[in-house]
């Protein structure tokens, strides 16, 4: 599956949101394209409602399952999938009960193959609706609906919207939202405290680009954003090499066009980014793996804040995503799931 096959598919989906039918059939539709872009026996698009999953869309599964909710604490496979970042197989062998038992079109009784994948929605290798504040974990459980989550996983607490949110990132003591539908030439975040959701405040930054194509004004302004420092977010498009930095008053907007050399992804070339202190900031660039063929994190830089390379190193272990990081120390989550420390010299 090329990226080019992933877009056109899910730009059929995308051509039908106009349409007067029902959220079913929306859902339905969506999980049909997933399914045609990963064959498989079954599969299930679930809404997180609370401490449940309530399923939206099945195929491959017996009706009844639309009726029924899945406790999380009830259902450890799930709350598996849901936990972790990123898809994740459990294996044929796997002794986790398997919450379709009895469900799948065609059989009945215990299922003797367990193995299935499972995965949150991102959006370009970046969680689409999860932000720490204040040491605290929220999460979108829905555009309309924030939850935050507690140290077990279970829902302990929900705020609602007074209109539709996107796009959650956490700066400082604030939620970052992307604006529902862009302006072009309007900024494309607004804030607000996670228990104050109608104290919004514009959030200066990145502002909203004009779309390429009729249609696309949304799918064209989807960003990336990295580690906050300081109550200072770094944001950037996926198809650019220049990052922003806000912390809520102060804007810079910072270019670093080495990131395009040799064996970078030049659709993609910023995988994640980390500003830390003396105008340093570390870059993680996109490659593809030659295996696969995902996007990962090939390589790491240490650059200027006024574009300068410091020094690049390509990584043995190909990486997700920054989880912490000091000016001379850098933290990542491997894509293997493991952590790599990388240390100036």
């Amino acid at each position: 599956m090329t990226p080019s096959q992933l877009l056109a598919a899910f730009a059929r989906v995308v051509d039908t949101l106009t349409l007067d039918e029902p959220d079913e059939a929306r859902y339905q539709r969506l999980l049909e394209t997933v399914q045609a872009l990963f064959p498989c026996d079954a599969a299930a698009l679930l809404r997180l409602e609370g401490d449940s999953l309530r399923p939206l869309a099945v195929t491959g599964l017996s009706h009844d399952t639309l009726g029924r909710r899945f406790r999380l604490q009830d259902h450890p496979r799930l709350l598996t999938l849901l936990q972790r970042r990123g898809p994740t197989r459990l294996a044929a062998d796997c002794q986790l009960p398997d919450p379709y038992d009895g469900l799948v079109q065609g059989q009945t009784g215990q299922l003797e193959v367990h193995d299935c994948m499972g995965c949150p929605l991102y959006l370009d290798d970046r969680p689409w609706g999860l932000a720490c504040v204040q040491g605290e974990l929220w999460t979108l459980a829905d555009p309309r609906v924030l939850a935050r989550i507690g140290a077990d996983g279970r829902v302990e607490e929900r705020v609602t919207f007074p209109v539709p949110r996107i796009a959650l990132f956490g700066a400082g003591d604030r939620l970052l939202y992307e604006q529902i539908p862009p302006v072009a030439g309007a900024a494309l975040f607004s804030s607000s405290p996670p228990r104050k959701p109608r104290d919004v405040r514009r959030w200066p930054g990145l502002l909203a680009r004009p779309a390429v194509e009729p249609g696309r004004l949304l799918t064209d302004n989807l960003v990336s954003c990295g580690l906050t420092h300081e109550g200072a977010i770094p944001c950037w498009f996926p198809d650019e090499t220049n990052v922003t930095i806000s912390n809520g008053s102060r804007v810079e907007r910072r270019a670093f066009p080495f990131l395009r050399g040799p064996g970078a992804a030049t659709a993609v070339p910023i995988h994640d980014v980390a500003v830390r202190d003396r105008g340093r900031v570390w870059l993680m660039a996109t490659a593809r793996e030659r295996i696969r063929g995902r996007l990962v994190g090939g390589s790491l830089a240490l650059a200027s804040l006024d574009g300068r390379e410091i020094g690049r190193l390509s990584l043995n272990r190909p990486a997700r995503m920054i989880l912490a990081a000091t000016d001379t120390t850098c933290l990542l989550l491997t894509a293997s799931g493991g952590l790599l420390e990388i240390n100036e010299r």
